[in-house]
């Protein structure tokens, strides 16, 4: 098996695979070695590997908190917290830095406190903006 980073990895800045890269992917496939990918990304941030690869497989992402399998678009396992673990944790913080923004992320969606930055390149799905302590509680546990 060959489990590798993705980002400054194996994809450029641009987020794509490089031909040689391709092919040494391919390659590898090809003598029977399973190809993962590990990654910090979100699984809605997987799209751009499915756009270049014919088959990409399983990628354990989310800082591995998530195994999707990116062909099927389908979450194979799991390893999350309660939103109540969550806000715990957030009044701790709140009450040192009172300014503090949040944004939190759940298996379908992006919530953001409003005024967070959103600069990111890769976010390609809608982010819902409100207070996070207003938004968490209707959302799916982590």
């Amino acid at each position: 098996m060959i489990a590798s980073d993705l980002d400054g990895t194996v994809l450029g800045p641009d987020f794509r695979f490089r031909p040689r890269t391709v092919e040494a992917i391919t390659a590898a496939r090809d003598a029977g070695i399973h190809v993962v990918f590990v990654t910090g990304r979100p699984k809605r941030w997987l799209h751009p590997l499915h756009e270049q690869l014919e088959d990409v497989g399983v990628v354990i992402c989310s800082n591995g908190a998530v195994v999707y399998d990116l062909q099927t678009e389908r979450i194979i396992e799991t390893s999350l917290f309660d939103v109540g673990e969550a806000f715990g944790i957030m009044g701790e913080i709140s009450e040192r830095f009172p300014k503090t923004l949040y944004a939190a992320e759940t298996l379908d969606r992006v919530f953001t406190d409003p005024g967070w930055s959103r600069s990111d390149r890769m976010e390609i799905f809608p982010v819902e903006e409100a207070p996070i302590k207003d938004c968490l509680p209707h959302a799916p546990v982590w």
